[in-house]
């Protein structure tokens, strides 16, 4: 959702059949609110109480959130946005060219079994609470199954109700209060080719019969999460399949995880590019070193530039920047190569989502516009430093970003050669694979 559309007199409805139980509310503030924050909790709250002193579908206006809940609109649409990518509201946008108004579906919250199911949302869970947490709130969750060695022997309706005649009944599609469940985290299920993956399963004992719909959508999101390709999960797929029973969604969740950590992790980028100083002196060079970072994985490119070892806290703030923006591969390696360079090789997660969130409100789709925004953004906090304190560092440049500014307001003292080297080193090497 774009918030440069959204004003006060932006119309909105509510499109809210639920009414919460307890237990999905516990499942709000217990699971959904470590990811989205308490804020976003908190909005999500108001729309599912609210549509309740209102008409079903009435029109209100977004200057209602600068009223009653006391923030920017600015704010609403950041932290609706969150929302939308773990399921918990659904946003459209009205196709009337003269109404400028949006409706907000509110689904109601996974249950336990089907949230830990889901790959992308227990993985993200995993990487925001620590094992720990995580495995306290699973087995906190957890309840167990029937006995076995039982039969069933409940009375069937027709057996106990069966003097009553029926009367004919005519059945209208109304819609009704009552369950409109999330379905999860939100990706496109046409963004895995499953064709070429059943290519590469043939003369294996994978059948065809065992991608359900529900496993489908896990293979596109662990394949989105990963940067997994057909060839990839044939792998994850035949480690997660048992010839009788099919495929096991944890292991195949497991399996992904593994196959990214010990293999794509490894793997060398195949990216035939030359070295910095002589793509910077030719324009259709430029041109193609900002096309592969469009094309690259966030999760490769931090890679390379940590020379095949990354922190964990590098992965955690990569994968963020891929769940929880809407910025593209290329504005997000430009962004990386940028913040590393600017805070001496480390990454701030409040620095990073500062420029994450100006760069999507202005909707920079490649690379190349990342660039130059890199170096507007550069400008601007430099004369805020310099009109406010003497700067005493300066990090170092990669060659695109300082190429069209020949004079230079300071040249203050730099970052230490041994860091200035391993990330000049981490692009360079990155243009001659």
């Amino acid at each position: 959702m774009s918030n440069s559309r959204i004003t006060p007199r932006t119309e909105f409805l509510v499109h809210n059949k639920e009414i919460l139980s307890e237990t999905e509310r516990i499942m709000l503030n217990d699971i959904y609110m470590p990811m989205i924050g308490s804020i976003s909790a908190s909005i999500y709250i108001y729309l599912h109480d609210s549509s309740r002193k209102f008409k079903p579908l009435e029109v209100r206006m977004h200057s209602e959130f600068i009223d009653e809940m006391n923030m920017t609109l600015s704010t609403f649409s950041e932290e609706i946005e969150k929302l939308e990518a773990v399921g918990l509201v659904k946003t459209y946008v009205s196709n009337d060219s003269h109404v400028d108004q949006l409706i907000y579906e509110v689904k109601r919250p996974l249950d336990a079994e089907h949230f830990f199911n889901d790959p992308m949302l227990s993985m993200y869970l995993f990487t925001k609470i620590g094992s720990t947490s995580f495995n306290k709130k699973r087995e906190y969750w957890k309840y167990p199954s029937l006995p076995k060695n039982i039969t069933n022997v409940s009375r069937k309706f027709t057996e106990v109700f069966s003097n009553f005649s029926l009367q004919p009944l005519n059945t209208r599609e109304d819609s009704y209060h009552g369950k409109n469940k999330s379905d999860g985290s939100y990706v496109e299920l046409d963004d895995f080719d499953f064709e070429v993956l059943f290519t590469h399963l043939k003369g294996t004992f994978v059948d065809r019969k065992f991608f359900t719909k529900t496993v489908r959508e896990n293979i596109v999101k662990l394949a989105e999460l990963f940067s997994l390709n057909a060839y990839d999960m044939k792998s994850v797929v035949i480690k997660a399949t048992d010839k009788t029973k099919g495929i096991d969604l944890n292991i195949l969740r497991r399996a992904a995880l593994d196959y990214y950590r010990y293999e794509k992790e490894t793997e060398p980028t195949k990216v035939n590019v030359e070295t910095i100083e002589k793509v910077e002196s030719k324009d259709e060079e430029k041109a193609d070193y900002f096309s592969q970072l469009d094309k690259i994985s966030p999760v490769t490119r931090i890679r390379q530039l940590r020379n095949n070892n990354p922190s964990r806290n590098d992965e955690i703030l990569v994968t963020r920047l891929v769940t929880e923006t809407s910025l593209n591969n290329g504005v997000i390696n430009i962004l990386l190569e940028y913040a590393l360079l600017q805070k001496d090789g480390q990454l701030y997660d409040n620095y990073v989502f500062k420029i994450a969130r100006d760069w999507e409100s202005k909707g920079y789709q490649t690379a190349e516009e990342a660039k130059n925004a890199a170096r507007s953004f550069y400008k601007n906090q430099s004369k805020k430093k310099y009109n406010n304190y003497k700067v005493n560092r300066q990090a170092v440049e990669p060659k695109w970003f300082t190429e069209s500014t020949k004079e230079k307001e300071h040249t203050p003292k730099r970052v230490t050669k041994k860091q200035s080297d391993s990330i000049k080193d981490a692009i360079d090497r990155f243009r001659k694979l």
